[in-house]
């Protein structure tokens, strides 16, 4: 069961790593969102909250690894 768990962990972070993407264009870069853009991200969000309710624990690991993708995009963005 235990594993199952790891594995659920792991593929959030594929979810929750293109919302990390967007935040850090908003406020690193200062990218501008669409109303209709502002929309979605804000339906995933609240995807992202529902399932983490649903799981009863804070999936750190996820959060961890979305952020370190997250920041690598960026210093690719910046380095180039």
């Amino acid at each position: 069961m235990r594993f199952i768990v790891v594995l659920i962990f792991f593929a959030f972070v594929f979810v929750i790593n293109p919302l990390f993407n967007v935040a850090i264009g908003f406020v690193v870069l200062g990218e501008q969102l669409r109303r209709l853009q502002g929309c979605a991200i804000g339906c995933a969000i609240i995807g992202c909250v529902i399932m983490i309710m649903s799981a009863g624990v804070v999936p750190w690991i996820s959060f961890v690894l979305a952020g370190s993708f997250a920041v690598y995009a960026l210093l690719r963005k910046t380095a180039v």
